[in-house]
């Protein structure tokens, strides 16, 4: 029957959405649960090891990719960096080409979260980063990875589209700040109560044209 049949069907609902920088440190900008453990009064704890856990993932990412990028025809390291040399090329990273590549080939992650005094059940992290800028969805381990990874990008680009960011598909991270309530008006248009939604283009421009950027809804 048509009852049974819906009673089967799995509402693929993430446990929480976050965005932060990664540079230099990791800040916490905006993050959204949507469960009773997410937005208990460990709240902030649980933002700030989601922070440091996708900050470190992607410092890892990066500094292994610096040891093996060939920038202008300079053989790979042998070796890793140490913190001082590390610390001392992400204070001149703008002027370091092979640490410039590297950075910009870092731009998406997945970790695992176990199971400790902030989450009851272990968690998945899947991560994407633009221009220092961080988007994370923490799901369940069972839940959709790549249709998790694809919701990123396409909020990524309908922030950048929002916000008409002079670099294509990218939202600059200060044009966020200044208007946290269209972003958290998007985020609860794109993922309402954390259900992924399965998106082509044609959806995504309606959501975002049919969004209410008026103010955050409750």
């Amino acid at each position: 029957s048509t009852q049974s049949t819906w009673e089967y069907i799995h509402v693929m609902r993430v446990y929480g959405l976050l965005v932060q920088s990664l540079h230099p440190d990791p800040i916490v900008w905006a993050s959204f649960f949507y469960n009773n453990e997410g937005n208990d009064g460990k709240r902030k704890r649980r933002d700030a090891d989601i922070a440091l856990r996708v900050h470190r993932d992607y410092s890892f990412r990066v500094r292994c990719g610096y040891c093996t990028a060939t920038e202008h025809n300079r053989p790979p390291l042998l070796r890793l960096p140490t913190d001082e040399e590390w610390a001392a090329l992400q204070t001149l990273q703008t002027s370091d080409a092979r640490y410039l590549a590297a950075a910009a080939a870092a731009d998406e992650g997945m970790l695992r979260i176990e199971r400790s005094s902030l989450f009851a059940e272990p968690k998945i992290v899947i991560w994407r980063q633009s221009h220092g800028c961080a988007y994370s969805l923490i799901c369940e381990p069972h839940e959709n990875r790549v249709l998790a990874s694809r919701f990123l990008s396409m909020f990524m680009s309908t922030l950048a589209e929002q916000f008409r960011s002079a670099t294509p598909g990218v939202a600059q991270p200060k044009e966020l700040l200044l208007r946290p309530d269209e972003m958290i008006s998007l985020a609860n248009q794109f993922l309402p109560c954390g259900q992924l939604l399965f998106t082509t283009a044609a959806l995504q421009k309606h959501l975002h044209t049919s969004a209410d950027l008026s103010g955050p809804r409750v």
